[in-house]
């Protein structure tokens, strides 16, 4: 079973670092429960299956042919999301930068992975705030209730 351990967390653009590599991607869902998101990057295309909420969820990741993802992508009844995700480290932890485009331009989402729930998380400073518990900022959330319309 593959599970994925993350916290999530809004951060300032502005007091980031700039990130040592980034990638331009585009998501979107073919069913919300179980969450199942198609994904390309430029470099590999995955389908991967969600399930559960807050920090602990499990997630299975399979890499599927580039006209595959872009097709079942069409399928999708909600956005597709786009986004430049960048990626840092900050004291022994890797962190995910994702700066939104689109109709959610103007969102930045910090993403940290962790091997255990209650492992200690140092807060980088560019931190603003926790966002792991609401649902909103989740990916296929954005997809239904872009930003914008918040």
């Amino acid at each position: 079973m593959g599970i994925e351990i993350e916290r999530r967390f809004l951060f300032d653009p502005g007091q980031a670092p700039r990130a040592e590599r980034s990638v331009r991607l585009r998501q979107a869902y073919l069913s919300l429960t179980p969450e199942v998101r198609i994904r390309t990057s430029g470099l590999a295309s995955s389908i991967t299956v969600k399930s559960g909420s807050g920090i602990v969820r499990e997630e299975y990741e399979y890499k599927i042919p580039e006209v595959d993802a872009v097709t079942l992508m069409e399928l999708s009844p909600w956005l597709i999301l786009e986004k430049v995700r960048g990626f840092t480290e900050f004291k022994g932890l890797g962190w995910v930068l994702d700066s939104y485009l689109g109709d959610n331009e103007g969102l930045f989402v910090s993403e940290v992975e962790l091997g255990d729930p209650e492992q200690y998380v140092a807060l980088p400073p560019w931190i603003v705030e926790e966002v792991t518990n609401d649902d909103r900022y989740l990916s296929s959330s954005l997809a239904q209730t872009p930003f914008r319309l918040w």
